[in-house]
């Protein structure tokens, strides 16, 4: 016996960032930090996200990308179906895109090596879990940055589906909305809303 499986799924094109603010983001060693602060401070706009507590698989991570959400339920019928998405996630993602992914509630994993390199080959370089991910010396090998929860060995296939790739989701008391702008480090990530003008963000940071 199974169930139908409702998966809503919305590509999320990549948002361009101008050339010299790209740049600033990829060099500056602290631009997690100061954004996050200056989006606070001068704007109201709270959107940083502590990972402290988190597991990751580098201690190198700095990056910037289009935000791409994923959220995760438990299946209400135990099956062996594979419905954790990797194969989906890849066809929604715009090349270098941060997945930030909710499988709170869950049991089991929903990230692991052959998932890892399916994501990443579809364009991801980061995917920040709310959850589990094993097999980590094969996720580390297909280039894949990851921050999660907790790194473990079970699996989630019996009992996780993917419910919803692209859309919005509270992740850690935050709303991150797919088609931001993301930058992460070791410690945590700050998103700049799409509606936030780059002009605007030029601002915060003179």
């Amino acid at each position: 016996m199974t169930e139908p499986w409702d998966l809503v799924v919305m590509p999320v094109p990549a948002r361009d960032i101008p050339a010299d603010l790209l740049e600033r983001f990829r060099k500056q060693p602290d631009i997690v930090e100061e954004l996050s602060d200056r989006l606070r401070a001068k704007l109201g706009i709270e959107t940083s996200v502590d990972l402290g507590d988190f597991c990751s698989n580098r201690t190198d991570i700095h990056h910037v990308g289009t935000v791409v959400t994923v959220r995760y339920a438990p299946k209400r019928i135990v099956t062996n179906e594979q419905r954790l998405a990797h194969d989906r996630i890849a066809e929604a993602v715009p090349p270098g895109a941060i997945v930030v992914t909710d499988a709170r509630g869950t049991t089991g994993s929903v990230l692991g090596g052959n998932a890892a390199v399916t994501i990443a080959g579809g364009g991801a370089a980061v995917d920040i879990i709310d959850g589990l991910a094993r097999d980590i010396p094969e996720v580390d090998d297909s280039g894949l940055m990851v921050l999660a929860t907790t790194f473990g060995i079970q699996t989630g296939r019996p009992t996780i589906q993917a419910v919803e790739i692209g859309g919005r989701i509270t992740f850690r008391g935050r709303l991150v909305c797919s088609g931001d702008v993301g930058l992460v480090n070791p410690y945590g990530f700050v998103t700049i809303p799409a509606w936030l003008a780059w002009d605007d963000v030029r601002a915060l940071l003179d």
